[in-house]
């Protein structure tokens, strides 16, 4: 007979391994259901599965997100450069205050291209 030290540190692992797994779906673009049909497919029934989904989605997004964080700040320094730049060169009186756009619309570009994963309701 298992100890339950031993069944808390099986449990542990493979939680852990659902949180991978469902970090991978979450950021191939799927959502809260693709991560409810992958527990599914491990043996789980539906309400088991559903149950467990929201604590794993929610690790999963974390990190997820946490991942996509270098993107998601070179987004905003990027609007942030397109906007203040074209300021200040109007103040110093520069010719070049066009050449700021580019930066802004890039930025704009890579924050649309974050993924955020949207959790089902309980």
């Amino acid at each position: 007979m298992k100890s339950i030290c031993t069944m808390k540190e099986e449990y542990e692992q493979q939680r852990q391994e659902w949180i991978h797994q469902a970090e991978i779906i979450l950021g191939s673009g799927q959502g809260h259901i693709a991560v409810i049909n992958y527990l599914r497919s491990q043996g789980m029934s539906h309400d088991n599965a559903k149950a467990i989904s929201y604590d794993i989605f929610d690790c999963a997004r974390r990190k997820l997100m946490r991942s996509q964080f270098p993107l998601i700040f070179s987004a905003y320094v990027m609007m942030f450069v397109g906007i203040f730049v074209p300021i200040a060169l109007f103040l110093v009186r520069s010719p070049l205050a066009f050449v700021s756009a580019p930066p802004f619309i890039a930025g704009i570009v890579l924050h649309y291209k974050v993924i955020r994963p949207s959790r089902l309701p309980q």
